[in-house]
């Protein structure tokens, strides 16, 4: 089944039985998350970030592309070749430090919807190498199109496994974790979220502590765990491990809802498979997640 198709059924299948209530609607909300691997310790190579904003543009033009790019890792200057290449009309960067790049967040918004708000957020706790960059949170809030209430969302880049201990790199990623659901708390409030992003969380390893805490905490539900669990409402794309959507990756796509606005994943898919100089484009594939939203 195309995605075209699965998506044209499932929207005429939750029509069934809808209000004439003229402010109701539904939006099919595209999100992308993307660890691009801009470290500036690695060989440069500006033609794999000129690729990947040609990707996104070939997806503009055909009106496919992600409503929302959250870029991690954008440390080079040769980064912003993503934005510049791709099109995308707005852009909101995370914390930084200094006027260096290599000193930021290396966190990233890309949108053609309307940002009506953004905070940041630096993490004041890490371990080792992974201080030299300022790992924050950054939110923003758009514009659905027909949605009164505009929408939040969020990215962030938490501690890596940086240096040899242990206990240190897992004690700095709890402290992380309670900043994400105290960030999460004074700007988002009760409000529906997504929470796209590199975790650096897996479920089911010697982190898992931190990530069961994280969705406690924030009552957030996993879109890769549910697409998994419920294979006839979220289409899963055929190349894509269904471990690659939840157990075995850091990428992770959560989201919350509320009473007067429903968000449910409906399609899934690890991506940015494409080479340059015969090479990935980066040590992560994009995770992207469609999700109906319905008021």
């Amino acid at each position: 089944m195309t995605t075209t198709v699965f998506l044209t059924f499932l929207l005429m299948f939750s029509s069934l039985g809808a209000t004439s209530d003229a402010v109701a609607g539904e939006y099919i909300l595209k999100v992308m998350s993307y660890n691009i691997a801009g470290l500036p310790y690695k060989k440069p190579n500006g033609g794999r970030f000129t690729k990947m904003g040609k990707i996104l543009k070939t997806r503009r033009d055909s009106s496919s592309a992600p409503d929302i790019v959250f870029i991690q890792e954008a440390f080079m200057s040769k980064t912003k070749r993503v934005q510049k290449q791709s099109k995308f009309t707005s852009r909101k960067n995370g914390p930084k430090r200094g006027f260096l790049d290599v000193f930021s967040s290396g966190l990233i918004g890309l949108t053609d919807l309307q940002i009506t708000n953004s905070n940041l957020q630096t993490y004041k706790n890490c371990h080792s190498w992974d201080c030299q960059a300022t790992k924050g949170i950054l939110h923003i809030r758009v514009k659905i199109p027909g949605l009164d209430i505009p929408l939040d969302l969020i990215t962030t880049h938490m501690q890596a496994n940086a240096g040899s201990n242990e206990q240190k790199v897992s004690a700095a990623r709890a402290l992380q974790v309670k900043t994400l659901a105290n960030f999460v708390n004074d700007n988002v409030g009760e409000r529906p979220y997504i929470l796209a992003g590199d975790l650096n969380l897996k479920p089911n390893d010697s982190k898992k502590p931190s990530y069961d805490i994280l969705v406690k905490d924030l009552e957030i539900t996993n879109a890769g765990e549910v697409c998994i669990a419920n294979p006839i409402t979220c289409e899963i794309d055929t190349k894509t491990p269904v471990d690659e959507l939840w157990t075995s990756t850091n990428d992770q796509h959560f989201y919350k809802q509320s009473p007067e606005l429903s968000i449910t994943p409906i399609y899934a898919i690890r991506n940015m498979t494409e080479r340059s100089e015969d090479k990935t484009l980066s040590d992560h594939k994009g995770f992207e997640v469609h999700y109906l939203i319905k008021w």
